[in-house]
């Protein structure tokens, strides 16, 4: 089974870093690559594809704007998501909206496997099962002060990895901590 696969990040060089890396993975396929969210949104509504790998910040919207697009059009399928980013301050929101992972730039080969392996899984998982109620990314409106102290206390469980994921009260820094 193949597994079709859309790149969007604004820099040519991080594309083509995701395409090398990907080569590891013969069932994915990529079918596309946008440079600006207007081309990733037409991208994702021509080839739908299962997975997309999406940069947070790009020049004309961002990363939630385009997921907030794909909803707003009435995208029948959502694709897997993990973001890719410079910036760890969006973690938190990337998690709400129920992205499969959230790569922090530089990440190390190891981490770009897990994050994959992990959103393989989940779609392995979602078209062998069609009749369960797939995550489906929302984008809320909620304001990212509120939103952190809600994810606080939130659990979230992988099957091969729990994390419990909070921000500091004091520092309002992102804080990851993994579990066997």
């Amino acid at each position: 089974m193949m597994i079709q696969a859309v790149l969007a990040d604004d820099e040519v060089l991080a594309r083509q870093k995701l395409r090398q890396l990907l080569r590891e993975f013969p069932e994915i396929e990529v079918v596309g690559e946008g440079a600006t969210a207007a081309e990733t949104i037409e991208l994702v509504r021509t080839t739908k594809p299962d997975l997309l790998f999406l940069d947070v910040r790009m020049p004309d919207m961002d990363g939630f704007d385009v997921v907030g697009e794909l909803q707003a059009a009435g995208a029948p399928t959502m694709p897997c998501i993990i973001f890719t980013t410079a910036y760890d301050r969006y973690a938190l929101r990337a998690f709400e909206i129920h992205a499969v992972d959230y790569l922090l730039k530089p990440f190390t080969l190891e981490r770009f496997r897990s994050a994959t392996q992990r959103a393989l899984d989940q779609i392995r998982s979602s078209k062998q099962n069609p009749d369960a109620a797939p995550l489906t990314p929302h984008v809320s409106s909620s304001s990212p002060r509120a939103a952190s102290s809600s994810f606080r206390s939130r659990r979230y469980v992988g099957s091969e990895l729990k994390r419990t994921m909070f921000a500091s009260a004091r520092s309002q820094r992102l804080t990851c901590c993994v579990r066997p």
